[in-house]
């Protein structure tokens, strides 16, 4: 009975920590968490993948996202995107670049209004 309720124990401990690590928007194991629903969907649109797991690998061959107007305000995960080369988020909720900082190969970003407070992170 005590070996139930350690495995069980362990189990939930385990979970709890999952939970914890994609919560803040880590990768764990590839599998990338983006936290903003409404960026989750452009992305997911972007790769013709509406259901299931987003691994890094999937976000690695994004070249192009469209998102306006959809009130995205948090673009963690989209420092996944390496190949990202057009990204619209016009009309949005954004206050921070700073996934985007070493996405190198952006080529053409909109981000007219939103309310980007700090620019330099991706300079």
């Amino acid at each position: 009975m005590n070996k139930f309720v350690a495995a069980g124990k362990t189990g939930l401990l385990c979970a709890a920590l999952c939970v914890m690590l994609l919560g803040s928007g880590c990768s764990l194991f590839g599998v990338v968490y983006i936290p903003d629903k409404a960026l989750q969907s452009a992305v997911r649109a972007s790769l013709g993948k509406p259901l299931g797991i987003l691994t890094r690998s999937d976000l690695r061959g994004i070249q192009e996202i469209q998102a306006p107007n959809l009130n995205i305000k948090n673009l963690e995960g989209l420092q996944h995107c390496e190949s990202l080369t057009v990204l619209n988020l016009r009309g949005n909720q954004v206050l921070s670049l700073s996934p985007l900082n070493g996405l190198t190969n952006l080529v053409r970003v909109d981000l007219g209004d939103n309310r980007v407070q700090v620019i330099e992170a991706v300079a």
